[in-house]
């Protein structure tokens, strides 16, 4: 302890062995001189080196030490002949003379290339990536509601456009017809209307035939209109 030594020093200037309360006083000092000054009223000037020494080492003590460089340990040296290629995972040392395990630990030594589940992993990686490639080259999207869509357009239009025969039935007023086209069916009902009006306005008293079989070019609607 740092109080040992400054109350052996006091002990063997003032000649006596209870000292404990006076090395605490003057490690209460701060500054150097008058530390100095303190022990030399107790021991005399006659003394004034042993003063020195202890108001020195005091201050000495107080001060901070600048951190030690650390000095790097020295490496382990190779076994003899080793390659410098390949280190043991187990106990870092070197692989002597490429033998299969560790001169040094005996563990066995694996290299990453002839490692059998790495160079299975590598192979599946590969079939896999190549199958995407090949797959994404091959693969055609459809769009199902495009096409749909697209192929009730395609019907409506050939309906619309084809011919039609259908049957008028003036008396019972109902016309029988193959499916048709909206517009087909309009211009068949402004057909049966004009009929109609015409032979209101004919006054015709002999009954004719009111079965009307007529051929309707669906290619016609537009100019109908």
């Amino acid at each position: 302890m740092t109080s040992t030594w400054l109350e052996e020093a006091l002990a063997d200037a003032l000649g006596f062995a209870e000292t404990q309360d006076i090395a605490t006083f003057i490690r209460s000092i701060e500054a150097q001189d008058e530390i100095y000054d303190a022990v030399v009223q107790m021991i005399g000037d006659e003394r004034s080196d042993i003063a020195h020494k202890i108001a020195a080492r005091l201050v000495d003590e107080r001060t901070p030490q600048a951190p030690k460089e650390s000095v790097p340990a020295a490496p382990k040296p190779r076994p003899p002949n080793a390659s410098p290629i390949t280190n043991c995972l187990e106990c870092g040392l070197i692989e002597y003379h490429g033998q299969p395990t560790c001169a040094s630990c005996q563990a066995p030594l694996h290299y990453v290339d002839e490692r059998p589940e790495a160079q299975e992993a590598r192979a599946h990686r590969d079939r896999l990536l190549a199958n995407d490639a090949s797959l994404s080259q091959r693969t055609v999207v459809h769009d199902m509601a495009a096409h749909f869509d697209q192929d009730k357009r395609d019907r409506d239009e050939a309906a619309a456009s084809r011919s039609s025969t259908i049957h008028i039935d003036l008396v019972n007023r109902s016309i029988e017809a193959a499916p048709m086209a909206s517009s087909q069916a309009q211009m068949l009902a402004h057909l049966v209307n004009d009929m109609e009006r015409d032979l209101k306005k004919s006054n015709v008293r002999s009954t004719p035939s009111l079965v009307h079989v007529g051929h309707v070019d669906g290619t016609d609607a537009d100019d109908y209109y």
